[in-house]
């Protein structure tokens, strides 16, 4: 038999190795349930929509750039990919966030990053097919991305090269101020082959990018109550530079935590403004719970605000002064006649005779010197009109494409304002002017309009003995056509280009093979300063020499 005693020493070690295991038990499940921060992990992969401009038109500019550069140097000519355009775009809108050619979600070697894009977007493509890119950033157009390229020895064999590469797809983009410009080549089509793109377009793509390329840099700000204008944009990954992503676009999904709310107040949209001197931080959270990064805030003191800090010690200088003074007493006392001695109200008397002696107030007269009223004037009103117009065809008259006239982002009615057209009827620039009236009589504003060549079409190919005939319509503005001929219905191989004055309205190719399938298409170009335009390749015909 168990006695009592013993029982209840037993039931109280059972009770206690329970509570110890519940306890156990507890602390692993309150772990598992503590969200992982992201910083900590910089591989985790998110998903963000980013919104950019996407430059057709700079992007044609380049190809015939390209393209010219290369028949200069007696080179066949690259031919433009669909798919890859599409790949080149999105490429773009992943260096607005990170400048690089590394991918933003794989572990591969440095010039992996189509792995991001293509493979993610269309799935595996074919082992025969490889494909290289070029990437700039911050270049304003064209011709000034080619030349850096073309100088640089790393970027040069994408541009001239004649035994791996035949494709290719432009990327060139806007975003919040910058521009960025991706070249991708393969040897081999891997969508359709097009002549040419135009236009311009916003479009939003969702970028699938590691959780370190969201960094959060180091921010100085000098002066109290200074507040920053723009949402939060993150710094690239190595913490500076022009890379960036905004998050202006889509502020809901992006919160803040201010860690010290002493220095720093951090609105809804990253915006800052600063409470005292000192180190200050914030950190930022993706869809509330991804850690991204954390944001140091360097708060300095500006020369108004050490000013304002100044004056408080002042006071209490003139306030010393006062009992220094007494020291002087002893010498109104040289009449020592005892009576007088007895007139101790009159002594006292004489600190009220020393308050004349509160000059050292004066300093309070210094403080509307220290007030930087010369720095206000510098307030310049704006009479600059912001002017927005389309591009137009050449239709051989004078053309007035209408006009959006902005004051700020004001639209203006067009009973305010005046238009002038300049250079508006041959293939180039117009120019349109608009001058202010009535109460915007002091602005004015212009902007330039491109003329863009009008498109060639084939009227017929016609077959004859070793030969072909070609026709077409003649379209004016230009200062001459291009036609090109292959064996090849994607023009990649056996490509020949003939050139020929704007007057011609045919063609004969001879010395070609006999009962041979060609496939033929005609574009046209002119000469605008110092650059040459061209449209895009017309739709192709094909006929079978006898």
């Amino acid at each position: 038999m168990i006695s009592l005693k013993k029982r209840r020493i037993r039931m109280k070690k059972i009770k206690h190795t329970l509570c110890i295991l519940l306890a156990v038990v507890l602390t692993l499940t309150s772990v598992t349930l503590l969200p992982v921060s992201a910083e900590t992990d910089g591989d985790a992969v998110i998903t963000v929509p980013i919104t950019v401009q996407e430059e057709y038109d700079m992007a044609q500019e380049f190809f015939e750039v390209l393209n010219k550069n290369r028949a200069d140097a007696g080179k066949y000519e690259y031919i433009l990919d669909d798919r890859l355009m599409d790949v080149a775009m999105e490429r773009a809108a992943q260096c607005c966030i990170y400048f690089g050619h590394g991918s933003m979600v794989y572990e591969r070697k440095e010039h992996a990053a189509l792995e991001g894009t293509y493979i993610d977007k269309y799935g595996k493509h074919s082992t025969d097919i490889f494909m290289q890119e070029d990437i700039a950033e911050g270049l304003a157009d064209a011709q000034s991305t080619y030349t850096v390229w073309y100088n640089s020895n790393g970027h040069r064999p994408l541009l001239t090269d004649t035994k791996n590469y035949k494709y290719c797809g432009i990327g060139v983009v806007t975003y919040h101020g910058k521009r960025e410009w991706v070249l991708v080549v393969s040897n081999a089509p891997v969508g359709n082959t097009i002549g040419s793109v135009s236009g311009s377009r916003t479009n939003t793509r969702d970028i699938r990018s590691k959780v370190k390329y969201f960094a959060g840099g180091n921010i100085t700000i000098k002066g109290l109550n200074k507040k920053t204008d723009t949402p939060f944009e993150f710094a690239d990954y190595s913490g500076n530079g022009n890379s960036g992503y905004s998050t202006a676009d889509f502020p809901s999904l992006f919160t803040y935590r201010n860690n010290t709310p002493g220095i720093i107040d951090v609105d809804g949209q990253g915006r800052i403004t600063t409470k005292a001197a000192g180190a200050g931080s914030f950190t930022v959270f993706y869809r509330g719970t991804t850690e991204l990064c954390t944001v140091n805030v360097n708060v300095k003191l500006s020369y108004k605000d050490m000013l304002a800090l100044t004056p408080t010690p002042t006071p209490k200088q003139t306030e010393t002064a006062a009992p220094t003074q007494p020291p002087k007493q002893p010498e109104t006392a040289k009449p020592t006649e005892p009576p007088k001695q007895t007139e101790v109200p009159k002594p006292t008397k004489a600190p009220e005779q020393a308050k004349p002696t509160q000059p050292p107030k004066q300093p309070e007269t210094v403080k509307p010197a220290a007030t930087p009223k010369p720095i206000q004037p510098v307030k310049p009103v704006s009479t600059k009109f912001t002017v927005k117009t389309k591009n137009v065809t050449y239709n051989g008259k004078a053309q007035k494409p209408s006009v959006t006239v902005y004051v700020g982002k004001k639209k203006l009615s067009s009973k305010y304002y005046s238009v002038a057209y300049k250079n508006n009827k041959n293939v180039g620039y117009g120019t349109v002017t608009v001058k202010g009236k009535g109460s915007y009589a002091k602005y004015s504003g212009f902007t330039t309009f491109k003329i863009n060549l009008k498109k060639v079409s084939l009227s017929s190919v016609k077959a004859q003995k070793k030969k072909m005939v070609v026709y077409w319509k003649k379209t004016g503005g230009n200062h001459g056509y291009q036609v090109q001929y292959s064996t090849s219905k994607r023009f990649s191989s056996n490509v020949k280009t003939v050139r020929l004055s704007a007057g011609k309205k045919s063609v004969t190719i001879k010395n070609i093979p006999a009962k041979k399938r060609y496939y033929v298409r005609i574009r046209s170009y002119k000469k605008v300063g110092n650059k040459i335009w061209y449209t895009g390749w017309s739709k192709a015909k094909n006929v079978r020499t006898k």
